[in-house]
């Protein structure tokens, strides 16, 4: 059995992608985390902020759980039914992502009353 570990804080978000791309996503804090099922390993996180980094990489931030600037929890995440774009809400704005380039494309802010 293989276990994704190393998240900071509980998990709001699972998704396993089609076999052939061997990738899982999970969501914590301000993070979704891409994981390379064949190896078992974090490959990037994808961040609220639409910025992409290195998922061999553990910002000490992300393990005391305090958010770094610029930053937002990630309340929900969602990937459509063909696996291609997932949403992830923040704040009060949508972020739309490429699942095949494994980047942002933009960002939907709404203001509530």
């Amino acid at each position: 059995m293989l276990k994704l570990k190393n998240h900071a804080n509980n998990l709001n978000f699972v998704h396993l992608l089609p076999e052939d791309r061997h990738l899982a996503l999970t969501s914590c804090l301000n993070v979704v985390k891409v994981w390379d099922l064949r190896v078992g390993k974090c490959v990037t996180h994808l961040l609220s902020s639409g910025l992409v980094e290195d998922g061999t990489n553990q910002p000490i931030a992300r393990d005391t759980g305090e958010l770094p600037m610029s930053e937002f929890m990630i309340y929900k995440a969602a990937v459509d039914a063909e696996d291609k774009f997932m949403f992830t809400t923040y704040g009060t704005s949508i972020r739309m992502w490429n699942l095949e380039k494994l980047q942002g494309i933009g960002s939907v802010a709404q203001n509530h009353k």
